[in-house]
């Protein structure tokens, strides 16, 4: 680790730097979103390179650098080599794609950019391990139909069923293009790709600080959430093979979800409130792991299903009371407690259910709130089980 105290390195990095740099190994935590990248995005990122690669070429004084934004990274004390990818391995996937193209395409770039690409694609020192290591679910196609060699005459069942295949696809058309109508620059564009095309390398040495380094940079919608979070903790304590199983079941509850207009986020909000019993004071993700420790990963995640499947048994629009309790605002708490009630197989729920409704109203009409009654009902004492 760097100087005590130190939260986080910011460094410019060209991307030949980024992908070649001694100890250069970037891998995606299991939480993170598999790769998702479009034909538009795939195509956006390609024009922006070409434009402001040809504005050079025009002025030298113009688009000196292209900027690809910050890639927020996470450097644990563990001495666990390499880098995890918090923000950015969007980006650093479609680029190693974008490389293998180039490799397999075999276009004539020079020796130069030809041995940086296969650095970039495989570990300087050895030349067996991979710079970029993707989605653990993912990982295996990605070495199969990308890093090996890529299949180029894949049927459209491959294709389809394969993002990564997809975005070599695009790329090879585009490189295409560009080397039938601008074939003496093709090298030009390369050596500008590797040499002018920056990022900022942020590395943070502890979780925390780069999720919420990355909140802050990041205007596009925050992919990463607590519930990655905490998906990421519980799996840690897991072994390779528990690893399959409780993921399993995390994509039963993402299924399960889809029916209703609840994210998993709010679900695990609900199921804070059924742990704690009260008003939380830090983060989610902080609170579930605190709530978590010293408990057992599978364990967890088995009554986490029951839990949604509870929520979904509640959630029935044809229910007088539950149809009236969602007009309200506020709906985290009388959630909460109809959750708990059901989890604990409360006898009464019925009649709770029509008591809550009633009160809600009432206190609506009459501009109460509503927190006292979540404060007592939650006292577990309350539900004779």
């Amino acid at each position: 680790m760097s100087d005590l105290g130190e939260i986080f390195r910011p460094e410019s990095k060209s991307i030949c730097q980024f992908f070649t740099d001694s100890g250069s190994f970037y891998y995606v935590p299991i939480y993170q979103r598999p790769y998702s990248w479009d034909r538009e995005r795939v195509e956006q990122l390609w024009y922006d390179l070409v434009e402001a690669f040809e504005n050079n070429q025009s002025d030298p004084n113009s688009d000196e650098n292209y900027f690809l934004g910050t890639m927020v990274l996470l450097r644990k004390e563990s001495g666990e080599e390499g880098y995890e990818v918090i923000d950015g391995q969007q980006r650093l996937t479609t680029l190693i794609i974008l490389f293998c193209v180039l490799r397999d395409l075999k276009v004539d770039i020079g020796e130069k950019y030809k041995h940086l690409i296969n650095l970039s694609i495989k570990d300087p020192y050895d030349g067996k391990r991979i710079t970029l290591t993707t989605h653990l679910n993912d990982q295996a196609n990605f070495e199969q139909t990308i890093l090996n060699e890529i299949n180029f005459d894949a049927s459209k069942v491959e294709k389809g069923k394969n993002r990564f295949l997809q975005t070599a696809f695009y790329f090879e058309e585009l490189v295409k293009n560009y080397q039938k109508n601008n074939h003496e620059n093709l090298e030009n564009l390369i050596k500008y790709i590797f040499e002018r095309v920056t990022v900022i390398r942020i590395v943070c040495y502890s979780e925390n600080s780069a999720i919420k380094l990355f909140t802050v940079l990041n205007d596009r919608g925050l992919d990463l959430n607590p519930a990655d979070i905490i998906k990421s903790f519980l799996l840690s304590n897991l072994s390779e093979e528990e690893q399959k199983s409780f993921i399993e079941v995390w994509k039963r509850i993402e299924t399960m979800l889809k029916s209703s207009n609840e994210s998993i986020q709010n679900l695990l909000t609900y199921y804070l409130y059924y742990l704690k019993c009260e008003n939380t004071k830090r983060s989610l993700q902080d609170e579930l792991k605190k709530e978590f420790r010293n408990k057992k990963s599978l364990e967890i995640i088995l009554d986490l299903e029951r839990f949604v499947e509870n929520f979904l048994e509640m959630d029935d629009n044809f229910d007088k009371d539950i149809s009236m309790l969602k007009y309200l605002r506020q709906s985290v708490y009388w959630k909460s407690i109809l959750l708990t009630a059901k989890q604990v197989e409360y006898k009464e729920y019925g009649q709770l259910k029509e008591l809550i409704r009633k009160y809600y109203y009432q206190s609506w009409i009459a501009d109460g709130t509503s927190n006292w009654c979540y404060t007592i009902i939650m006292d577990r004492s309350c539900f004779q089980i």
